[in-house]
């Protein structure tokens, strides 16, 4: 799934090489949420940050496709996890006025965390399981402070579950042995707060 991630990022890029652009990098906090499908938990929000960088391609006065590349880091007090996610938006900006715009657009991410290789090096290591994959959508506007510095503000809510719980009969019998009795499904949503620094 990374190689897919940053297969699409890198063909991006060569689209924006061709074209007039304008690129960046990107930081900021994120207050994080958890939702369930079956809320039997009480959920604590928590803050965390994320750093990335950012293209730009006009496709006409008003509008502008921006793909982008982030790290984000999710904490979850009530999970008691630090999800490290490598995420690829791909938002669309509609400008409104010289300074405002709104983005809308999906994001695809893949959790990523830390190890030790044999060689006793830390490097980044995928996450193989199908619930570390995530996919949402973002809305958020922009606010163009100058020529090389903007503020956004966006919301990021996630369609796949980051979390799943199996609850089965504790009185199993040989019906119910193998499935579960209820399942929990629990799915991250963020607001994001990003300076964002343009390069070109």
């Amino acid at each position: 799934m990374i190689r897919l991630t940053l297969s699409a990022f890198l063909c991006l890029c060569g689209i924006i090489a061709e074209a007039q652009f304008s690129f960046g990098v990107k930081a900021g906090v994120n207050q994080n949420s958890v939702r369930g499908d079956r809320d039997p938990f009480s959920i604590k929000s928590s803050t965390g940050f994320h750093v990335g960088v950012y293209g730009s391609i006009p496709l006409s006065s008003k509008f502008s496709l921006n793909p982008e590349l982030q790290y984000i880091r999710k904490q979850s007090e009530t999970f008691r996890k630090n999800s490290n996610y490598l995420e690829m938006p791909v938002l669309v900006n509609h400008q409104i006025s010289n300074r405002f715009a709104v983005e809308l657009g999906p994001s695809i991410g893949q959790e990523i965390y830390i190890r030790q290789n044999p060689s006793g090096r830390r490097v980044i290591a995928v996450s193989l399981y199908d619930t570390d994959l995530d996919f949402g959508m973002i809305g958020g506007v922009k606010y163009k402070a100058s020529n090389k510095i903007s503020v956004a503000a966006r919301y990021n809510y996630s369609f796949l579950p980051f979390e799943k719980f199996d609850y089965y009969d504790p009185i199993p019998t040989s019906t119910n042995a193998n499935s579960p009795k209820e399942t929990y499904k629990f799915y991250n949503s963020s607001i994001q707060l990003s300076v964002m620094y343009r390069i070109k």
